[in-house]
């Protein structure tokens, strides 16, 4: 290990002594190989979250030691376990933990303000090439939907036709008139190149990016792997590269400042996709699903507060990206700047509707509150 970043590693470890007593030791000797076989960081899968009195030292002993257990006693181990232990200590992981780490030191800011801008650069240059992308299939749909009336019309009759030829027979002249809606529909999508399964691509992507990030930070808090200077020193900094309401990343946020920010920013998202859309009489189908993911929305709140802070700035600033990237979407001149083209659903001025679908919305809940009192 260089001068430097011993140097370095000692003096946050001094101040952070609380968070990791054991590491002194090891620093007074200069010495990172007895790490290696007390810190088994490979097993350190059985929780997210860290206590404030927990020591992580300590915490990887137990849950190796349950491991061999399992091995020696020929016990199974846990699915949930054995799940994380694979994903964690995937090959696809330790690289995006090297990239952290080498941004991080390349842009020179403390730990919660790299993973922002970290999170807002991937964001960016990954997925909001897709996103676009998204959005331009989906208008694409929907300018054929407008097509099809007058080919559903022209498919009627025939199929009114066939009824008399097929001597009555109604339930056969149905099934041919649904296929040729069917064979139209597909020569369309063909003919566009709009696969609606092509939209699905930004959560292809946006998905196990969001995953495989989050377990590199986790991995990073954890120091893991434990032969890695770099990763024991990262560790060791974001014990106190936290905002100022929460200095060390690796314990959850005592003021719940990104827990509640979290549950606030994706409720915005789910509450915007509804109002863009909301004409007061929805489906039951419909209701029931906007409110499982207004559910999930909420509950995205306790589980920050459940996991290392370091985390939830990872999440509020995807999050925070995201509903940004969805409000610009909107405007017609970005959609008309990214060749997303012209749709019927589209409004002149976008923001203005959503503030009057809120108030027409809030309206009717208040009328319905106060016929239900009654």
């Amino acid at each position: 290990m260089s001068l430097l970043k011993l140097r370095t590693l000692s003096s946050v470890l001094h101040v952070g002594h609380q968070s990791f007593p054991k590491y002194s030791n090891l620093l007074q000797n200069e010495c990172i190989s007895p790490i290696s076989s007390t810190f088994d960081s490979r097993h350190l899968f059985h929780s997210f979250s860290i206590s404030k009195n927990d020591n992580l030292l300590d915490r990887t002993t137990t849950s190796s030691n349950i491991i061999k257990r399992n091995i020696t006693t020929g016990e199974k181990e846990p699915f949930l376990l054995a799940s994380m232990r694979f994903f964690m200590e995937s090959p696809l992981v330790q690289p995006v933990e090297n990239f952290i780490i080498q941004f991080h030191d390349s842009v020179g800011l403390h730990w919660w303000s790299s993973i922002v801008v970290m999170t807002i650069g991937a964001r960016f240059l990954v997925t909001s090439p897709l996103y676009v992308y998204q959005q331009y299939i989906f208008a694409k749909v929907e300018l054929i939907e407008q097509l099809m009336p007058p080919i559903v019309e022209k498919l009627k009759k025939i199929a009114n036709s066939n009824v008399a030829r097929l001597g009555g027979n109604a339930k056969r002249a149905q099934a041919y008139y649904q296929r040729q809606v069917g064979a139209e529909w597909n020569k369309l999508i063909i003919k566009h190149n709009c696969h609606p399964f092509k939209g699905s691509i930004v959560l292809l992507v946006q998905i196990p990016l969001w995953l495989y990030i989050s377990a590199a930070l986790r991995n990073i808090m954890a120091a893991y792997p434990a032969d890695d200077p770099a990763v024991l020193t990262a560790a060791t900094e974001m014990t106190l590269g936290g905002p100022f309401w929460c200095s060390n990343l690796l314990l959850p946020d005592p003021t719940f400042i990104l827990p509640i920010s979290l549950a606030l920013v994706n409720l915005a998202i789910t509450e915007i996709q509804v109002l863009r859309r909301w004409t007061g009489k929805e489906p039951l189908m419909k209701k029931i699903g906007v409110n499982a993911f207004r559910l999930i929305a909420i509950l995205t709140g306790p589980i920050a507060a459940q996991m290392p802070a370091a985390l939830a700035v990872y999440w509020v600033s995807s999050s925070s990206f995201g509903l940004v990237q969805h409000l610009a979407l909107l405007s017609p001149k970005v959609r008309r700047f990214c060749r997303v083209p012209y749709v019927p659903s589209e409004k002149e001025r976008p923001y203005r509707h959503l503030v009057e679908q809120f108030n027409v919305r809030w309206a009717t809940m208040k009328s319905n509150w106060s016929s239900q009192s009654l």
